[in-house]
This record gives structure tokens, C-alpha cells and sequence, in this order.
């Protein structure tokens, strides 16, 4: 008779999904294919990380792969699912969450308290419209993007807010943030071994409550990251309008593109990517808070 104590006590995740797939004997790459079959696709990166325990399954497209990811591997529905550690991601207080709520994790966190901001604080600067672009290469990974956001004070002497970036797995190489257009970069905060990258944005000057500003931060991405095929934004509040442009190479263009939101007052809405030549976008209004992002399959 077994270990009783080892029958009833329910696996990590981390162990749940490694068991899974020694059980089914397929390789990381057979479940990479598998998943693109199915519309859900991840990089063997994430796959790995997600079975070593460095990562699990926080966004939206991430959490939609893994029901694709129990029925490849013959589970129960809600077997890998039920085994994820309690969330940082709340719903909408007061139709807004805090960067650590929508981007999760104990890293976010941490950064955030390392740039000098208070992680369960109201923000002085809030985005009201935001628009991002993303250039990817010919080998599907992102390469840079460059956002320009509408912030508004909340309060008199508003000067500084952060911007952090969320990988799902360390890499060699970190990111380059360059202020392009009505800000500088102050403080910064790089958790290599989290694939969290936080920088201290600067105004040029301090807003008194009710003025706005507009901000354009390039952020040069490691060419060593294991290409992706989604993009996401983080929305911790209600914005007016969010805009999402991918960008892929001439003649390395995706068969397929999907928008999708995690919002919880579009929870039913379904959302598409509109198809150009060589890009795909989604604009969104009256959005937030929560996760937009697109996927796309080769």
C-alpha cells in the first residue's frame, strides 16, 4: 500500500504537467505543433518553464491554451487548471487594477517597490488612450515596439509613473527602453531571472491635476527570446481607446490572426485582428481594465 499521505495530496502544477507528459512520451515541440493546431499556440519556451516551475499560466492567451494543452494530453478538463497557484490578478476595483493585479506575480511587485512606487497605490499618472506597435522579424520574434499614451494627472505634482515588461521566461539579454518623445527614463529595475523589466518613466514637467501629457517609449526587445506568437497589453484602468499593430516581415507573414480581451465587461464581445498585407491590428474603445492582446499561427 502506497504512501497515503503522497495519494491524496494534490500535485503542484508544475509536477501535474511534468507527469502528464512523461505519461504521454511527446516532446515539447510535439505539443508546440499541436497547440498551433488548435488555435492556441505557445513557444516551447513557455512550455518549458511551465513544467520546470519557474512560470504558470497568468494571461489570458496563456490560460486559454491550457484547456487545448488537457485534452492533448488525454487529462480531466480543469486537471492542470486546478493546480495553478492563487493569482495576483483580481477583478476591477472601482473599474481599475493596479499594474501587480493585471500583470500578476510577485516580481511586479517588486519592481514596482524598487522604482519607488507603491504597488496597492493610486497612480498619479493614469493612461486614458493608449497605442502600441510592435515590429516582428522574419524569425517571429518581436523585435521592438513603441507605444504613445495619453496620461492624465490625478493629483497636483504628477511627474513620474513606471512602465514594466512581463516575458515568460528569463533570457540572456534585457531589453532597451528609450524615451522618444516627452519623457525621460529615471530609475530602473531588471529581474533577469523573472523576465520582469521595469523603468521609472519622467514628464518634462510636473502636471497639475487634470492636465494631460503624451508620452512615446521605444522598447528594443532581446533577439535571444524564443519567438512568441502573441502580444499583449496591460490595461489597469478604463481607457477611451487601445490600439494593437503588429508589423511582420515581407514574405514571413502569419496564415491566421486573433484578437482576444480579457475584460470583464466584454466577456461575450467577440473580438477580431483586422488583416492587412504585412500587419494586423485591433482597436478597442471603452476597454479596460484587463488584457488585449493578438495571436497569430504561421
Amino acid at each position: 500500500m502506497g504512501d497515503l499521505k503522497s495519494q491524496v495530496t494534490p500535485a503542484s502544477f508544475a509536477d501535474a504537467l511534468r507527469q502528464a507528459i512523461e505519461r504521454r512520451g511527446v516532446s515539447l515541440e510535439h505539443l508546440r505543433g499541436r497547440l498551433n493546431d488548435l488555435g492556441t499556440p505557445l513557444s516551447v519556451a513557455t512550455l518549458s518553464y511551465w513544467r520546470s516551475g519557474r512560470s504558470q499560466p497568468e494571461h489570458q492567451t496563456s490560460l486559454d491554451a491550457l484547456a487545448s494543452l488537457e485534452e492533448i494530453l488525454n487529462l480531466p478538463v480543469g486537471h492542470l487548471r486546478s493546480r495553478l497557484r492563487p493569482s495576483r490578478r483580481p477583478g476591477p476595483r472601482g473599474g481599475r487594477m493596479s499594474l501587480a493585479d493585471v500583470m500578476g506575480g510577485d516580481a511586479v511587485r517588486e519592481t514596482l517597490v524598487m522604482l519607488g512606487f507603491d504597488p496597492d497605490a493610486s497612480e498619479a499618472l493614469v493612461e486614458t488612450s493608449m497605442q502600441v506597435t510592435v515590429e516582428i522579424d522574419d524569425e517571429g520574434r518581436a523585435r521592438s515596439s513603441v507605444s504613445r499614451c495619453v496620461r492624465k494627472a490625478t493629483r497636483d505634482d504628477a511627474h513620474a509613473t513606471p512602465l514594466i515588461l512581463r516575458t515568460d521566461g528569463p533570457g540572456a539579454q534585457i531589453p532597451d527602453f528609450v524615451a522618444r518623445k516627452g519623457c525621460s527614463i529615471g530609475k530602473t529595475h531588471m529581474d533577469v531571472g523573472a523576465g520582469v523589466y521595469g523603468v521609472e518613466l519622467l514628464l518634462e514637467r510636473p502636471l497639475h491635476a487634470g492636465e494631460t501629457a503624451i508620452t512615446e517609449v521605444e522598447i528594443q526587445l532581446p533577439d535571444d527570446a524564443d519567438p512568441d506568437p502573441f502580444f499583449e497589453l496591460y490595461l489597469t484602468r478604463r481607457l477611451s481607446e487601445a490600439m494593437l499593430w503588429i508589423h511582420f516581415e515581407e514574405g514571413h507573414v502569419p496564415t491566421h490572426c486573433q484578437a482576444y480581451l480579457d475584460d470583464p465587461r466584454h466577456r461575450d464581445q467577440q473580438v477580431r485582428a483586422t488583416m492587412g498585407t504585412t500587419s494586423a491590428h485591433h482597436v478597442a474603445r471603452n476597454v479596460g481594465p484587463g488584457t488585449l492582446g493578438i495571436r497569430w499561427d504561421w
